[in-house]
């Protein structure tokens, strides 16, 4: 009898142990599943097991950026000849862009991406001319003028982009290629005589003719970046980017362009989202 009962203890037992292993290895499966499915884009959209949401592959959106720009030429004459008063050769500014987003998450760990942009960027390059001596009622001055030429550029552009997630985390880092057409140019040059200051004044030459601005741009960039949620299918991401220019502006002129961007993409999931 006693040994009988043994068995029958053992046997209740290792049922129930089997029982306990088989209920905590379902709940580690779906809890593993859970994860899964939750952390497509590293998000936890999935608040609970009995509320389940297809994490979406695909978004739509668009956003905005603050541009700064480093400009370099060789020979601005090149373009106009109004444009030899002044040397130009090194110049800066500012800009914006606005554009509309798609982007392909093909895995969780990477992305793929394109954008259609307009965007607006501003130039300034200023030259010292050389001092000229003058004599005024038997007085002698000396001249000091300098050139300043505004720039500014409209184009339209597409561009694709890949992004990977780094080390588990929203940081991601990402490779860009952005093709553009030229829309819209202007400028303009003025000279400004800055001594003797009771002389001091500014002439405006008016709007220069531009000629040899090429109507093509081809940039690659490097750009970093965060996804931050928003809400179920709905992450903003800031980044900042810097893009090359492949072309020049104006080969003639050997003007060429840096662009460093400052911006924010809002991406909404359309495929895979629960209804």
């Amino acid at each position: 009898m006693c040994s009988n009962s043994l068995q029958i203890s053992i046997v209740t037992e290792t049922s129930l142990l089997n029982c306990r292993i088989l209920r905590y290895a379902t709940v580690i499966a779906v809890a593993f599943a859970s994860f899964s499915a939750a952390y497509g884009q590293m998000f936890d959209w999935q608040y609970s097991v009995r509320l389940p949401f297809d994490v979406p592959g695909t978004f739509v959106g668009g956003g905005a950026s603050f541009l700064e720009s480093l400009h370099s030429a060789t020979n601005f004459g090149e373009i106009g000849e109004d444009l030899q008063c002044g040397d130009y050769r090194y110049g800066s500014g500012a800009g914006f862009s606005v554009f509309a987003s798609g982007e392909h998450w093909h895995s969780g760990q990477a992305a793929i991406g394109a954008r259609l942009e307009f965007s607006r960027n501003y130039g300034k390059f200023t030259s010292a001319a050389a001092p000229v001596p003058f004599k005024l009622h038997g007085e002698i001055y000396e001249l000091r003028r300098e050139f300043a030429l505004a720039v500014s550029l409209s184009s339209i552009s597409a561009e694709v982009y890949g992004k990977w997630l780094v080390g588990g985390t929203h940081l991601h880092v990402g490779v860009s290629i952005a093709a553009g057409i030229t829309v819209g140019k202007r400028l303009e040059q003025t000279e400004s005589v800055i001594a003797p200051e009771e002389f001091a004044m500014a002439i405006s030459y008016g709007e220069s003719q531009a000629d040899n601005i090429s109507a093509l741009s081809l940039r690659p960039a490097l750009r970093i970046g965060y996804d931050a949620e928003l809400g179920r299918g709905l992450y903003a991401t800031p980044f900042i980017s810097m893009g090359v220019p492949v072309f020049a502006t104006s080969g003639t002129a050997g003007w060429r362009i840096w662009t460093f961007a400052l911006g924010a993409q809002f991406n909404y999931g359309i495929l895979g989202v629960l209804q």
